[in-house]
């Protein structure tokens, strides 16, 4: 049950149509529902018309073939938690939808991102959940509990850096973290927010570590 803006949120952000405002600036940062701006509205049209061709070719391709499984009932709570933040700003630090953490504005980093779904919001599930950052939580399990790139199933964590897959966790070698929503498709917050790539293509794809298990 995505909320209605969502397939022009992702498609928005796939392309990158979206403004980042660097730290210090947070406070600028638009909320979902908050109508665009003349600044960003302006941004959004020169980087439309720096596109190229192959670009939106790319996107066509790739986002014509999104599709999701069919979830558990487990599955589904999380993953409408998820879901429900998309088009929310990348701020850095931020873990709530709102000002409560005490920052200026409300948005989540990449980590904080999986804090407000499984922590915040009180799931169980979230309880097992102790690092704050990236590199914590991939590193608080088990490597046997390591989960591979093909056996991803929806609501796991995915964990994005240089390490290898049995590496040692760090704060420079696992700098990046989402959400499953399925084996293809992964949900996060990154510099244009809250949005959705493909797992088995771009950024995501080449820079895949591991992904652990929460439910």
């Amino acid at each position: 049950a995505p909320p209605s803006y969502f397939g022009s949120e992702v498609v928005a952000r796939y392309l990158g149509l979206r403004y980042n405002h660097p730290a210090g600036e947070d406070s600028l940062e638009l909320y979902p529902r908050n109508a665009i701006t003349r600044a960003e509205a302006a941004h959004s049209f020169a980087v439309v018309l720096g596109l190229e061709s192959f670009s939106l070719a790319g996107a066509r391709e790739a986002l014509s073939n999104f599709s999701l499984p069919q979830y558990t009932p487990a599955q589904r709570e999380v993953l409408h938690i998820a879901v429900s933040k998309i088009g929310m700003p990348y701020v850095w630090g931020g873990t709530t939808d709102n000002t409560a953490d005490g920052l200026e504005h409300g948005g989540y980093d990449c980590s904080g991102f999986a804090w407000r779904v499984y922590k915040v919001s009180g799931l169980p599930w979230g309880k097992q959940i102790l690092g704050r950052t990236a590199a914590q939580q991939a590193g608080e399990i088990p490597k046997s509990s390591r989960i591979a790139t093909q056996d991803v199933q929806p609501a796991d964590l995915l964990f994005f850096g240089s390490a290898s897959f049995d590496a040692t966790a760090t704060e420079s070698n696992v700098i990046h973290e989402g959400i499953a929503l399925s084996n293809q498709w992964a949900i996060h917050s990154s510099d244009q927010g809250v949005y959705v790539l493909p797992l088995t293509s771009g950024w995501l794809a080449e820079s895949f570590t591991w992904a652990r298990r929460v439910l």
